[in-house]
């Protein structure tokens, strides 16, 4: 009587950037060879894979199959987004153009993943502040690109993470109930 639900990060992939270097995302400033890239690395020192990437797409679509296989009854997709927390100015990637936006190269990973996983159950975790901005904040998720993709979308409502100010609150993080409605709110407009 366990409803099991495994956990799923995507993009933010230290072990797969490591062992193929020619999928991960670069550090431009310390790349002198693009056939030996020098990883680009996050504030945590974590390395990244490109999103536009098909091959780690399906590298991912194999591993959620697999669990599936394995009894779990949902699988929950973390870190479908561009990176961030680090000097993205020094970013490079393998495969995106950056001619495509960057929220249509995560819409596609999403529509890629419900046709490959068709009569699964699947869920999305997405940063808070998608039910409520209109951009895709340099990070490629835009909210209603997920409806029609994913049985439940997880939108991470953190006061902390709200910045300074947000909604007139000079701390979000000192009133989590504001925040979580206004975000709750806002994603029910974007809903209907």
């Amino acid at each position: 009587g366990i409803y099991v639900i495994g956990r799923m990060v995507v993009f933010e992939d230290n072990a797969l950037a490591k062992n193929r270097p020619d999928l991960a995302v670069y550090d431009k400033s310390k790349t002198e060879d693009l056939s030996v890239p020098i990883l680009w690395k996050d504030n945590n020192g974590l390395s990244w894979v490109d999103p536009a990437s098909t091959e780690v797409a399906d590298y991912n679509i194999e591993i959620a199959k697999d669990a599936l296989s394995h009894g779990f009854d949902e699988i929950n997709f973390d870190y479908i987004r561009f990176p961030t927390d680090g000097k993205t100015s020094n970013m490079g990637f393998p495969i995106w153009d950056q001619e495509i936006p960057q929220h249509l190269v995560i819409k596609n990973f999403f529509q890629r993943l419900r046709e490959s996983l068709f009569n699964e159950k699947i869920s999305v975790d997405l940063f808070g502040q998608t039910t409520t901005n209109k951009d895709d904040m340099g990070i490629g998720q835009l909210f209603e690109d997920s409806f029609i993709y994913f049985d439940y979308i997880s939108p991470m409502l953190y006061p902390s993470h709200y910045v300074n100010g947000f909604i007139g609150y000079k701390n979000p993080a000192d009133h989590p109930y504001e925040i979580v409605k206004y975000a709750m709110d806002g994603a029910i407009a974007r809903e209907e």
